[in-house]
């Protein structure tokens, strides 16, 4: 199955008693498409600890997906896609949120909040 989660739900997986068995699950069963927002409001989390361990969790049960595109770029690239009745469409972010690529496949990177 294909999901996306909220920020506030990975903070909730975080917290959760379950954490070890849900965080390595997740992955192998399902997969989670991080978005930019995600990414944005956890980079703004002002404790440094939680902050890394978000990003790190986030990138976990991504299975190492870009996250998505902001959700203007996907609807405009939807209906091009309906337009054209392509099969496919990308909906990964552009080249100019790579920054926050870089935040999540190198949490250890940021210092301090970051705002994208």
């Amino acid at each position: 199955m294909i999901f996306y989660l909220d920020t506030s739900s990975i903070n909730s997986l975080l917290d959760s008693p379950n954490f070890a068995l849900l965080s390595e699950s997740i992955p192998k069963r399902d997969i989670i498409y991080p978005s930019v927002f995600n990414v944005a409001e956890i980079g703004a989390t002002s404790d440094e600890l939680r902050r890394l361990e978000l990003l790190k969790l986030t990138k976990q049960i991504s299975g190492n997906y870009r996250p998505l595109a902001m959700p203007g770029d996907l609807l405009k690239r939807a209906l091009a896609s309906v337009r054209t009745r392509a099969k496919d469409m990308n909906h990964s972010m552009g080249p100019e949120w790579e920054g926050v690529w870089i935040a999540l496949k190198d949490p250890g990177r940021t210092r301090g909040q970051v705002y994208v």
